[in-house]
């Protein structure tokens, strides 16, 4: 019994007690390969696999650090819905445009960012795009009015994209304010209904200056003939 504890049921319980330490998250314990060489291949089996998650989890959180990166560096506010309409991701522009603080944004519906009345207008349009993701991957100049935190609205441009992840599909928005587009659009309209008058003013002079051009040259011919 002695020499099956030290040569068998000793190993076994170094290599359970280090699996269970690995599947409870201590990635870097290294797992035993001692006792016999059956017990001992087993261990190596095992220590093969816990480096090669290591490795599979270095790899992912570098992934993830390098989206979060892009995320925030994007020049877009840009937020991550759940399907049950709860905010889940929002980067620092989205933060900023919207008027919260930092984590703020994280746990409230998506339909809190827009006012009253376009509140159903919304929740439809994401129950629609959740409905089926696949066949409308992009859906591009959603038009809505933004509602900020202090309760001042500004017209927004949304475009809406799916994200496939481990916990389920996402429904990504990159939401612009076009305050000052809209205002440089209404200018340019301003000037060209400006230029436009002006054009038909310099056009309806210069016909009344052909017309008392004509009016003179006919009575200077009505002169000459009573001459």
């Amino acid at each position: 019994m002695i020499a099956v504890w030290f040569g068998l049921l000793r190993p076994l319980r170094a290599l359970r007690r280090a699996a269970d330490a690995v599947a409870a998250g201590d990635y870097d314990i290294r797992i035993p390969a001692a006792g016999p060489s059956e017990v001992a291949d087993l261990g190596y089996g095992i220590e093969l696999m816990r480096s090669r998650l290591v490795a599979a989890l270095a790899d992912r959180q570098q992934a993830e650090r390098r989206f979060r990166r892009l995320f925030d560096a994007a020049p877009d506010a840009m937020i991550a819905v759940a399907p049950d309409g709860l905010l889940v991701m929002a980067n620092t522009r989205a933060e900023q445009l919207f008027g919260y603080a930092t984590g703020d944004l994280i746990g409230l519906p998506v339909e809190m960012m827009v006012p009253e009345e376009a509140r159903a207008i919304l929740a439809a349009e994401r129950s629609d795009y959740f409905a089926d993701p696949e066949s409308r991957p992009i859906v591009t100049e959603f038009k809505l009015s933004g509602l900020r935190q202090d309760g001042r609205r500004f017209p927004a441009e949304i475009t809406l994209s799916g994200l496939p992840t481990d916990g389920g599909m996402l429904v990504t928005a990159a939401i612009r304010d076009v305050t000052e587009r809209l205002a440089l659009q209404a200018e340019r309209e301003r000037l060209r209904a400006i230029a436009e008058q002006e054009k038909v003013e310099r056009r309806l002079q210069q016909s009344q200056r052909l017309e008392s051009l004509g009016q003179l040259v006919g009575g200077v011919a009505h002169d000459f003939n009573n001459l």
